[in-house]
Order: structure tokens, then sequence, then C-alpha cells
């Protein structure tokens, strides 16, 4: 598998393991470690080829995400989950299978220039709120391709994706 866009992550061994499961231009940021000469780099990929945000399932990896997406607001985004992602206590890509980076890879999501207006009601029919719907929750982000831990963040992921009704429907019924 070729990917065209760059793939920005945190790590050395992030990129090594994406590089060991397909062929893509990596940025590395350094997690933090982000200064003009890597900001300018970045830009450069995003605005030749495009950019996909792969940050680890973590908090850094959220926050790192938030603040590339506010400099790069039409970056596409690969999610990982926090389980494909740990392997004995330490969480990252450089933790999931090939088969986890493809399929991550293979579900990008590119915030949407119009928004959907799903309503917490919405989750709440599709029985994604209440007793025992973290599981079905985690099962049909997964299915998306999005990052939804709590109810409120994964209507915050359906409205910012624009995620058609169609593909809700399809998720939910896999869950």
């Amino acid at each position: 598998m070729r990917i065209k866009e760059a793939i920005v992550v945190e790590g050395k061994d992030d990129a090594a393991r994406i590089k060991s499961c397909l062929d893509a231009r990596i940025i590395i940021t350094h997690g933090y470690g982000l200064n003009e000469k890597i900001y300018q780099e970045i830009e450069e990929a995003y605005k030749r080829v495009g950019i996909i945000i792969f940050t680890d399932p973590d908090t850094v990896g959220a926050r790192l995400r938030r603040q590339l997406l506010k400099r790069f607001p039409q970056a596409k985004e690969a999610f990982i989950e926090r389980s494909q992602g740990t392997k004995d206590g330490d969480i990252g890509v450089e933790n999931a299978s090939c088969e986890d980076i493809l399929a991550a890879l293979e579900r990008v999501r590119t915030r949407a220039d119009s928004f959907e207006n799903y309503t917490m009601a919405d989750l709440v029919a599709w029985g994604l709120v209440g007793p025992g719907s973290a599981d079905k929750r985690k099962n049909f982000a997964k299915r998306l391709g999005i990052e939804g831990l709590s109810a409120k963040s994964t209507l915050e992921k359906l409205n910012y994706y624009g995620i058609s009704l169609e593909e809700i429907q399809e998720a939910l019924s896999h869950v």
C-alpha cells in the first residue's frame, strides 16, 4: 500500500512501525518538540500532497492532534484504538499491528465543510448512550474510523466529520 499524503506522527518508533507496514513519507513531530523547522516541513507537505495526522491514542496524542489541526484544519486524521496501541503498559502507534495501522489509514477522516447536526437524542435513539453503551460506542467509532470515547466526544466527531446518516446506520448494523 502506498499513501500519497505525508503521515505526521509523534516519534521515531511510530515512524518505523508505519514504514514497516507501508510505503509513505513520514514526518516526526518529536511530541511537543515541534519547532518552526518541523512546522515548515508539515506546511510544505500539507500544501503539496496533504497530510494525515496519526498520533498516539493517549492524552498527549490528542493534545498534539488538536494543536496540529488548529494550524492545518483540512488535514486528514487516522485513529487507532487505545487497546490496539497498548503493549506492556506503553501506548503508541508503534505498538499497533500492521493490520490495525492499514485499517486506520483506509478510514481516514477530514473535517466537513458543512457540519451535520446530530444531537444527544440521536445517540440515545441509536443505543449509544446509557447503561452498557460504552462497548457499543467503542465498536461504532471503530467501524467509522473515528475516535469516540464518551458519548459527548462521539457526538462531536459525528458532526465535525459530517458523517452521513447512511454511514451511521451501516456502522450500527454491525455493532
